[in-house]
């Protein structure tokens, strides 16, 4: 049986700030203790944020500027680094996804994803 993402936008209220440390809890339909790192030894996080047609990156686990880890077995917090989201354009069309490998069968699933705006802070912008 595959596991079924869950569905978060970060979108309207919800977009990604340009140029802050910003985060969301995204609420699980299931416990997810197998594919959380600091519980299950061979459990790994990590995810993008793409554009739709997923030819531009513009923040990922591998680069350091989104950050992934469990609150608890049901709550998985997502955050995007001020330094990463003020290097990146602003967007409207964007794309994110988290992948985990379940440290138990070692098999990768889809774990959340969603549409993504990153809305250019004032801050950030000569005044």
């Amino acid at each position: 049986m595959s596991l079924k993402p869950v569905e978060a936008d970060f979108v309207g209220e919800d977009r990604i700030l340009q140029g802050t440390d910003w985060e969301r809890t995204i609420p699980m339909g299931q416990s997810m203790v197998a594919y959380d790192p600091a519980l299950t030894v061979g459990a790994v996080l990590r995810g993008s944020v793409r554009s739709r047609n997923l030819s531009t990156l513009y923040l990922s686990t591998a680069a350091g500027t989104m950050v992934l880890s469990f609150d608890d077995a049901f709550t998985l917090r997502v955050r995007f680094t001020a330094a990463g989201t003020a290097a990146a354009p602003a967007f409207d069309d964007g794309w994110w996804e988290v992948e985990a490998v379940n440290g138990l069968s070692l098999r990768t699933d889809r774990i959340a994803q969603g549409v993504a705006q990153l809305y250019r802070e004032v801050t950030t912008g000569a005044t």
